[in-house]
C-alpha cells in the first residue's frame, strides 16, 4: 500500500510539473486573445507577468513568437523581419527540452515553424521556408497520431494541406519525396471539423484563429463560391474589438462584390493606441473607395503612403494615385505618380510587379480602367454602362481589344448572365492565348468555374487544365493556384 501511494504521488507530481511546463492558463489565454486582436503591447505585458509567476511555462515561447509574427504581419517591414528572426532558435531549444508527453510539445514547435515559414515566404526566403514547412508537417502528423483528440492539430494540419495542396507542380514533387501528400479538400475538411470540435473542448480559445485563417483561405486559395456567407458565419462569434476580424471580414467583402460593406467595416474598425499600427487596412480602404469611384480615394492613398513604413504595395498605391488623377482628367498628375511607381517601393509581390509593368505601358484607356475598377467593386451595372459607351474601332490596340472582351465577360459573369459570359470569355481565349497578358488565362479559369457550377465537370476540367497550360502570362502563380483548386474539387 505504501508503494502504491508513492507511485500515485510521483504520477501526480509529474502531471503537475507537465502542466506547469505547457500551461495554457487563464493569463496565457488572455495574452493569446490580445495578440489576435492585435493589441500586441498589452499581450507583451501579460507575457512578462507569466514569466515572473511561471518562468518554466513553455507556452511563453509560443506566445512570444506569436507577437513577433503579428508584428511583422502588421508592419510588413523587412527590418523587423531581419531583427526578429534570430529569436526562433532559442524558443525552439527551450521547448525541445520540455515534456515530450505533452500534446503541446510538438504542436508548439510546429506552430513556430509555420509562422516563420509564412513570414520568410513573404520576403523571398523560400528554401528555408520549405524546410520549416516540412518540419512542421512532420511534427503535426506525429502529434495527431499520439493525441488524436488534441483538436488544435486540425487547425495547422488543415492550413498546411490547403497551402501545400496548392503548391506548384515542381514543389509538389519535392514535397512528395518528403512524404507530404497534401490535399486542399482534406485541409478544408480538417479546419471545418476543428471549428465544430473546439468550442466545447478545453481548447476553445483556438476557435478565433482557426475561423480567421479558414475564412481567408476559402476565398484566396480555395476559391469557394460561398466564401462570403461562410465568413459571416464563422466570424460571428469573434468580438468586434478584434482588429484581425475587421481585416479578414472586410477583405473577403472586397473580394466577393460587397464593396460598400467592406468600406463600412474598414471605416468602423477598432482603433486607438492599444492596437498595432496595421496600415494595410488603410490601403484596402483606399482601394475599396477607388473601386466605388469616390472622389476622395486619392486622399486615402496619400495618407497610407505617408504613414506606411513597410515594403509592400507602395508601387501599386502610386499607380492607383495615378489612376485617380487620370479619372479626374489630370494627365500631369497621372504622369507624376507613374514616375514614382518606377522609383519608389519594391517589387516583392505580384501587385507591385504589375504596377511596374503598367508604368511602362503608357496611359490606359479611360473606359476600360473605369469598368475594371467598378467591376472589382461589384458594381456590375455601372461597369457595363461604361463599356457600352466605348466605341470599338480598327484603331484600338490589340491589348485594349482583348481587355474589352475580357471585361465584358467578367461583368456578365458577375451579373449571372452566363451565356454572354461564355461568349466573351471564349472570344478572349481565342484572341489572347500565348499573350503576356492574363486575360486569356483568367477567362479560362472563369469558364472552369461556370461549368463546374453547372455540373458540366468534363468541360470544367478542360478549362481548368487549359488555364494551367498557358505559359508566360501575368499573375500566373495566383491564377494557376485557383485552377489547381478547381481540379481538386472535381476529383
Amino acid at each position: 500500500m505504501k508503494k502504491f501511494f508513492a507511485v500515485v504521488f510521483f504520477l501526480l507530481a509529474f502531471a503537475g510539473s507537465s502542466k506547469a511546463n505547457f500551461d495554457f492558463n487563464a493569463n496565457c489565454t488572455e495574452a493569446y486573445k490580445l495578440i489576435l486582436a492585435l493589441k500586441l503591447d498589452q499581450a507583451k505585458t501579460l507575457i512578462e507577468k507569466e514569466k515572473k509567476s511561471h518562468p518554466a511555462n513553455s507556452i511563453i515561447s509560443l506566445l512570444e513568437n506569436y507577437v513577433d509574427f503579428y508584428t511583422i504581419f502588421t508592419t510588413e517591414n523587412e527590418s523587423d523581419f531581419d531583427r526578429l528572426k534570430s529569436k526562433k532558435s532559442a524558443r525552439l531549444r527551450r521547448i525541445e527540452k520540455d515534456d515530450e508527453r505533452s500534446p503541446y510539445y510538438l504542436f508548439c514547435q510546429a506552430e513556430i515553424n509555420i509562422q516563420w515559414a509564412l513570414t520568410r515566404a513573404r520576403f523571398g526566403e523560400y528554401y528555408t521556408a520549405a524546410l520549416e514547412i516540412n518540419r512542421a508537417y512532420g511534427y503535426l502528423k506525429e502529434n495527431a497520431t499520439k493525441f488524436p483528440q488534441f483538436w488544435p492539430n486540425n487547425k495547422n494540419l488543415g492550413i498546411l494541406n490547403i497551402v501545400l495542396g496548392n503548391a506548384p507542380s515542381g514543389l509538389r514533387t519535392v514535397l512528395n519525396t518528403f512524404g507530404i501528400n497534401a490535399d486542399i479538400k482534406t485541409g478544408v475538411n480538417m479546419m471545418e471539423q476543428a471549428l465544430t470540435q473546439l468550442p466545447a473542448s478545453d481548447y476553445s480559445f483556438f476557435y478565433d484563429e482557426t475561423a480567421l485563417y479558414l475564412s481567408y483561405v476559402l476565398n484566396d486559395i480555395v476559391g469557394d463560391e460561398n466564401a462570403y456567407a461562410k465568413t459571416l458565419k464563422y466570424l460571428k462569434p469573434i468580438s468586434d474589438s478584434c482588429l484581425l476580424k475587421s481585416f479578414v471580414q472586410g477583405y473577403i467583402c472586397m473580394k466577393t462584390a460587397h464593396n460598400n460593406e467592406a468600406i463600412s467595416i474598414f471605416s468602423a474598425r477598432p482603433s486607438g493606441g492599444s492596437y498595432a499600427p496595421f496600415k494595410h487596412i488603410e490601403y484596402l480602404l483606399a482601394t475599396a473607395k477607388l473601386n466605388r469611384m469616390d472622389d476622395d480615394a486619392n486622399l486615402f492613398f496619400q495618407k497610407y503612403l505617408t504613414n506606411y513604413k513597410g515594403s509592400f504595395n507602395i508601387k501599386d498605391s502610386y499607380m492607383r494615385l495615378a489612376w485617380c488623377g487620370l479619372l479626374e482628367g489630370d494627365l500631369k498628375k497621372y504622369q507624376q505618380n507613374m514616375t514614382l511607381v518606377k522609383s519608389k517601393g519594391f517589387d516583392y509581390n505580384d501587385k507591385d510587379k504589375h504596377a511596374l509593368k503598367e508604368a511602362e505601358q503608357g496611359v490606359p484607356d479611360l473606359y476600360l480602367l473605369g469598368a475594371r475598377l467598378l467591376y472589382d467593386g461589384g458594381y456590375y451595372d455601372r461597369a457595363l454602362n461604361v463599356l457600352k459607351s466605348k466605341k470599338i474601332t480598327e484603331q484600338i490596340s490589340e491589348k485594349d481589344k482583348l481587355e474589352y472582351s475580357y471585361r465584358m465577360g467578367r461583368i456578365f459573369d458577375g451579373m449571372k448572365d452566363y451565356d454572354k459570359a461564355i461568349q466573351y470569355y471564349t472570344q478572349t481565349i481565342n484572341w489572347g492565348s500565348g499573350r503576356q497578358w492574363y486575360f486569356a488565362a483568367n477567362s479560362s479559369l472563369s469558364l472552369g468555374k461556370i461549368y463546374e457550377n453547372q455540373k458540366n465537370f468534363a468541360k470544367a476540367k478542360q478549362y481548368y487544365q487549359l488555364c494551367l497550360d498557358m505559359k508566360g502570362h501575368e499573375y500566373k502563380n495566383g491564377i494557376d493556384a485557383k485552377a489547381k483548386a478547381g481540379i481538386k474539387r472535381l476529383k
